[in-house]
């Protein structure tokens, strides 16, 4: 049974077994014109580098190897303008909790990562202030390891990992207690 709240961009689901929460990146339309147009730069310089290309020459030519280098650094930043431009449209945070593990995907288009967690190594699942206001585009723009500042955080091992870098204080309260409530395994720890 999917509830959503009104309010929040953020969705639960829950069997009896589990919890999860599914957290949409915020679309902030200031850097989806920016990485548009990064993009289209990149796409552009490619095509003018192509132009240059000595086909009788082949890659025998100094000019054709130092092309090939710089088209390859424009991929490479095309790429990642791509990955984050698809991220503003389409990212999601998934948290599936149990009382075994905590499961933490980020996706985009159905593809991502997941990193799992074993309940036998969480401690102290608590709210974080965060370092930033998810609404904040120069931090959002600037910073690749948003992941890393989330809102509700818990210790594994000997670090700290954080959830939920784009929701707001009100919000995290809301999943907190909801875990809390569920799982209080994790919080007396």
């Amino acid at each position: 049974m999917a509830d959503r709240s009104p309010s929040s961009p953020h969705a639960f689901d829950e069997t009896d077994s589990s919890f999860t929460i599914t957290i949409p990146n915020l679309r902030m339309k200031h850097q989806l014109y920016f990485m548009g147009f990064g993009l289209v730069f990149f796409v552009m310089a490619a095509i003018f580098l192509l132009m240059l290309w000595d086909e009788e020459a082949g890659l025998a030519s100094v000019n054709n190897l130092l092309l090939l280098l710089f088209l390859t650094a424009l991929a490479a930043g095309g790429a990642s303008i791509l990955r984050a431009l698809l991220w503003q449209l389409a990212g999601k945070e998934i948290i599936t909790v149990t009382s075994s593990t905590i499961t933490v995907r980020h996706q985009v288009l159905g593809l991502g990562t997941s990193k799992e967690y074993h309940a036998q190594h969480i401690k102290n699942l608590r709210l974080s202030p965060a370092a930033h206001d998810p609404q904040d585009w120069w931090f959002a723009a600037t910073n690749f390891s948003a992941f890393e500042d989330g809102r509700i955080c818990f210790d594994y091992g000997t670090k700290i990992v954080q959830l939920c870098s784009q929701i707001d204080e009100a919000e995290a309260k809301q999943i907190f207690a909801e875990l809390q409530h569920r799982f209080p395994h994790y919080c007396q720890r």
